[in-house]
């Protein structure tokens, strides 16, 4: 299957205008490549999607009008939304699973580390009564 007449319009348009506009959006967006080559995708989208645009009229100044909305409109966006916070990476664990907050040990853990985190062979559980132990086998 042959091109068609609208992938024609689209790699001449790429063609000779895609570098001019890649470097003004790079220059919008303060140099982040990959949000400037989404927003030369869409603006070439757009110019695909309604053609009679482009028909009678410079076709340089409406490129570069759509691609400076589309980044007006995304700064918009992202500052009408609540910051977005990433995940630390000291409350995740080595498997990426969030940590635990520790608990009380058991009463198998407290028995068998003791209080000070030493081996024992017989503990007193915490709040027993003094002397009795805490039925550590």
């Amino acid at each position: 299957m042959g091109p068609t007449a609208d992938e024609g319009l689209l790699r001449a348009l790429y063609s000779e205008h895609g570098g001019a506009l890649l470097g003004y959006v790079l220059r919008l967006t303060g140099g982040d490549r990959t949000q400037a080559e989404d927003v030369v995708q869409e603006t070439l989208l757009r110019a695909w999607k309604h053609p009679e645009a482009l028909a009678g009229r410079p076709v340089r100044p409406w490129l570069f009008t759509v691609a400076r909305n589309l980044v007006v409109d995304a700064h918009r966006a992202r500052r009408a939304r609540p910051p977005e916070t990433g995940i630390d990476e000291h409350v995740l664990g080595a498997s990426g699973s969030p940590l635990r907050t520790p608990g009380p040990p058991s009463r198998a853990t407290w028995c068998s580390t003791g209080s000070r985190g030493g081996p024992r062979s017989s503990c007193t559980w915490p709040g027993s009564r003094r002397g009795r132990t805490a039925g550590c086998r």
